[in-house]
């Protein structure tokens, strides 16, 4: 093999990763992710090999729970 099919697939997988990140944008779903990094604005997480920012407005701070436990225990 040489360079350029390795670069080819690199950025093929890039350019999937991007439509993915584009998809996940349009339909407003929720994403968990990994924080890679932060800033006083917001934070940074990984989708594939894309690195995006999330605003900290956009964070949800609150606790998760498991759905099989009752409201009392919240």
């Amino acid at each position: 093999m040489n360079g350029n099919i390795i670069l080819s697939y690199a950025k093929a997988m890039e350019e999937e990763d991007w439509d993915n990140a584009q998809k996940l944008h349009e339909s407003q779903d929720l994403y968990k992710g990994k924080v890679i990094g932060y800033n006083k604005g917001g934070v940074l997480v990984k989708v594939g090999m894309v690195r995006g920012f999330v605003p900290a407005s956009q964070l949800d701070s609150g606790r998760r729970y498991n759905n099989a436990q009752s409201n009392e225990d919240r």
